[in-house]
């Protein structure tokens, strides 16, 4: 059985639930302190081209091209810096606030505010390439950072305060939730699941 790229991830520094969904409120509190007083789109475009390089001097970089992926981050080593880079055709799609594409980019900002100091990279052949990759299923969750990423970027968009207020004071639908926070409806639904939503 060939392995594919999306099989393989670089385990990261153990962290839970709440610890991640703290350091999203963390970043909200200094950044955009709205987002936890009243439902609201957060502003992932002005987190990702203006916040991320003046607060944490890391650079988006919009490529033409970078298949097989769609977004990612880069450590330091990068000839183009530490930051996130990301797709033009999905940076395009950002800018129009397509939710799927929001999601991303808060998962790629949450890669570079929770894993950018863990990464390691060497240069094989010029070209730098992560070190210690292993296969998705030898990694504990809570230390697959994709699994990070994705609990911060839901965290960041969804604040959990947020969610309780709109789904328990409020009484709001999932399609109106999808709607103000424009967040895919999938992420609302995972986080309705959980047992310490709402």
């Amino acid at each position: 059985m060939r392995t594919s790229p999306t099989d393989l991830i670089t385990p990261v520094r153990p962290m839970t639930k709440v610890a991640i969904q703290q350091e999203a409120l963390a970043i909200l509190a200094r950044l955009y302190p709205e987002a936890l007083e009243t439902p609201c789109a957060v502003p992932i475009l002005r987190f990702l081209e203006e916040d991320m390089e003046f607060e944490y001097g890391l650079r988006l970089v919009v490529l033409e091209s970078m298949w097989p992926r769609e977004g990612g981050a880069r450590p330091q080593e990068h000839p183009d810096g530490a930051g996130i880079s990301f797709s033009q055709d999905r940076f395009d799609l950002l800018c129009r606030d397509n939710v799927s594409a929001r999601f991303l980019g808060a998962h790629e900002f949450g890669h570079a505010m929770l894993h950018l100091d863990q990464l390691q990279v060497e240069r094989q052949d010029g070209v730098p390439r992560f070190v210690g990759l292993k296969l998705r299923s030898q990694v504990k969750p809570y230390m697959d950072p994709e699994w990070q990423a994705d609990t911060f970027a839901s965290h960041l968009l969804l604040p959990e305060p947020m969610l309780r207020l709109v789904v328990n004071d409020l009484g709001w639908s999932e399609s109106r939730i999808a709607g103000v926070f424009r967040v895919p409806r999938a992420t609302i639904e995972i986080r309705l699941s959980s047992p310490r939503a709402a």
